[in-house]
């Protein structure tokens, strides 16, 4: 057993060889079997051919989830969310009946699943064997009421776009039914860009003044929804600030192999701000302007198998868990230039 600190020791041990072999027992039975127990191992064979041997660190580390489905809801007709508990990239669970021309995305650990808002479905949902019944919803169709359309944010950096949302995907957008105006500039001619990996969200972009307040106007039938749905007519407002009431973050990351992938994700709290990811490089620096001010996380990846997540070991195939590190930068500022710099050690 190890000390608290993490130390341990061994003698009177036989001339032999031996793997060695590192788990956090939480039910102290001297056994590998339980769900929430990390382990780790030294790689190469260890051989008491010496009198005395030091062992380096060794890194222990989680299971790998098991592919399972923590809780479906039915959320109403034509919508079914299904969160699901597994490694990336996370399988798709088959229907029992069938969903006939479903969309689906994926939104962290949930699926959504979208189909004809005109059927009500009940049956099962299977995934590695398991399957999980889906009751019909009580919920009346939403098909028949308009489709929302909401700003993620009314307060904006002049440097950035406006991001607006829809609770189902986007099928079209009709510029001419959107109207931006500011005052004392009338009309605003824009920009639209459609989000690649979420389709129930869009951007807009102009020049944006600071200080100011820019409203714009979807007028009926600006938007229309994968259920055929459209909007009424919605006015949001988007007030932007100044650049001072923001701050900038450069990362200097030096100690890297130019061979390997890394992946660095900015994180405030457990949601993700950005994903920076380097390749062909022993060092970068890389800048993220414009950040509201408050407490940051860096979290870097040895990305070894070039999946964008961060992946654990498995015992059985002898596979370690990819490489992790934490830097923890002092708060961002308003007004202020933060500069981080940090050392991955390939050792």
């Amino acid at each position: 057993k190890t000390s608290k600190d993490g130390k341990w020791s061994m003698t009177n041990i036989r001339e032999d060889s031996f793997v060695m072999v590192a788990l956090k027992d939480d039910n102290q039975n001297f056994l590998y079997d339980q769900e929430g127990e990390f382990i780790g191992w030294h790689e190469p064979v260890i051989h008491t051919s010496s009198p005395e041997i030091q062992i380096p660190e060794i890194k222990i580390f989680p299971r790998e989830n098991r592919i399972v489905i923590k809780q479906i809801i039915n959320v109403a007709p034509g919508w079914i969310k299904v969160i699901i508990d597994a490694p990336e990239p996370r399988p798709l669970p088959a229907f029992l009946p069938a969903i006939d021309s479903s969309f689906t995305i994926w939104d962290g650990d949930t699926l959504h699943v979208w189909y004809n808002p005109g059927k009500n479905y009940t049956g099962y949902a299977v995934m590695a064997g398991d399957s999980t019944q889906i009751r019909i919803s009580q919920t009346k169709p939403l098909s028949s009421q308009p489709a929302p359309v909401r700003v993620s944010s009314g307060r904006l950096h002049p440097g950035a776009n406006a991001t607006f949302m829809t609770a189902t995907p986007i099928i079209s957008i009709d510029t001419s039914k959107i109207d931006l105006r500011q005052d004392s500039l009338g009309t605003i001619s824009f920009r639209i860009t459609r989000d690649q990996s979420d389709p129930r969200k869009f951007e807009i972009s102009v020049p944006w003044v600071e200080q100011k307040r820019f409203n714009l106007t979807f007028l009926p039938g600006a938007i229309k929804d994968y259920w055929g749905r459209t909007n009424d007519t919605i006015t949001e407002s988007v007030v932007v600030t100044g650049t001072d009431q923001y701050g900038d973050l450069t990362m200097s990351i030096d100690g890297m192999d130019s061979t390997k992938q890394y992946l660095l994700l900015l994180k405030e709290g457990e949601h993700i701000r950005d994903t920076f990811v380097i390749q062909n490089h022993s060092a970068v620096q890389l800048t993220k302007k414009g950040l509201s001010p408050g407490k940051y996380i860096l979290e870097m990846i040895e990305d070894l198998n070039q999946n964008g997540v961060w992946d654990t070991g498995n015992y059985n195939k002898r596979r370690q868990a990819e490489r992790k590190m934490i830097f923890m930068p002092e708060n961002l500022r308003a007004g202020w230039e933060l500069e981080v710099k940090a050392n991955w050690n390939n050792k």
